[in-house]
């Protein structure tokens, strides 16, 4: 008879063959000696024990990571950079690439975005000034700008400076300082009002610009022809200019939302109404007043009754101290 194999003996399994491959992190980890190489597979068709990996290793995985995924943005980045300023390049315009050659292109300048973002601000305020409606009306990317003006605060600057080009001083100065000092606040009303989004800007610049300075100085010298000093003509200075912007900035208003003859009678009358529903015994002044206060208000008569007592001031400041000059 044919011997019966013993219970003990087990038929072998087949051989999985060479031993896998090891990955590039299994590989590393083993290297530093900072984990231990997984054993080869058994038999029994469990699966291998994954590699353990350490947080440094893991940290570092991440930062990899990261930095494949910005590359794309990096690369944008520096094609816009360099293609803005290389005039043989293109130049990206309204989500189109068009060529742009040495020739026939204009060049951008530091004047033309201060032309641009000055037509911006008298079409639609200061809130309509951005880099990038400026980048696309001059056709070139948003970055290529900030190679002439560094922040937008920079750009403000250069504004305010811009429009004082076309201020014209009187060419002659008149006899009297106090029709000098009339015709210096009307001129500058008058400019003002071209480009209303200006009078709103801070005037504290950090120096005057030359066109700046023009202005200050015919003023400065008005008031020394008036007899004050050094010290009274800046603070004076700062006074002046400060009505003149405060007046332009209320007439602005009223001229950015114009109303029909029909709603602003209609806004009057309801005005003087209220005003006369006061009770007289705690208000007589106001209701004595009412009519007037509701009648329509002439910017230009207003004007040159605040420049009398604006005048009139500086007048009695000069009687006070007896140093007035004719």
């Amino acid at each position: 008879m044919m011997a019966m194999p013993s219970a003990r003996t087990t038929t072998p399994m087949p051989s999985h063959g060479a031993e896998p491959p090891v990955t590039g992190l299994q590989f590393e980890a083993q290297r530093r000696g900072r984990t231990r190489r997984s054993p080869a597979p058994c038999n029994d068709h469990r699966a291998p024990r994954e590699v353990a990996i350490t947080p440094t290793t893991s940290v570092r995985i991440n930062r990899f990571r990261a930095l494949i995924s910005a590359l794309p943005l990096v690369y944008d980045v520096l094609y816009h950079v360099y293609y803005s300023v290389y005039p043989g390049g293109y130049s990206v315009k309204r989500n189109r690439m068009e060529p742009r050659t040495a020739r026939g292109q204009p060049t951008l300048t530091r004047r033309a975005i201060v032309d641009a973002a000055l037509a911006s601000a008298d079409a639609g305020g200061l809130e309509a000034i951005t880099f990038r409606r400026l980048a696309a009306d001059l056709g070139v990317t948003p970055m290529a700008l900030y190679r002439h003006v560094a922040t937008k605060q920079a750009l403000l600057d250069a504004l305010s400076d811009r429009i004082f080009e076309e201020l014209k001083l009187p060419a002659e100065e008149a006899a009297d300082w106090r029709d000098q000092l009339r015709e210096l606040a009307r001129t500058f009303r008058r400019l003002l009002l071209s480009h209303p989004a200006i009078a709103a800007l801070d005037t504290t610049a950090p120096a005057l610009s030359h066109n700046q300075a023009r202005a200050v100085e015919a003023l400065l010298r008005t008031l020394d022809r008036a007899g004050f000093s050094p010290h009274e003509a800046g603070l004076l200075e700062i006074e002046f200019e400060t009505f003149v912007r405060a007046h332009v900035r209320l007439e602005s208003r009223g001229r950015a939302h114009p109303a029909s003859d029909d709603e602003r009678t209609a806004r009057l009358r309801e005005i003087r109404a209220r005003l006369l529903t006061l009770p007289p015994d705690e208000f007589p002044h106001t209701v004595e007043v009412a009519t007037r206060m509701s009648e329509p208000l002439d910017p230009d008569s207003a004007f040159e009754f605040a420049l009398d007592l604006l005048i009139g001031g500086f007048e009695k400041a000069l009687e006070r101290h007896g140093r007035q000059r004719d």
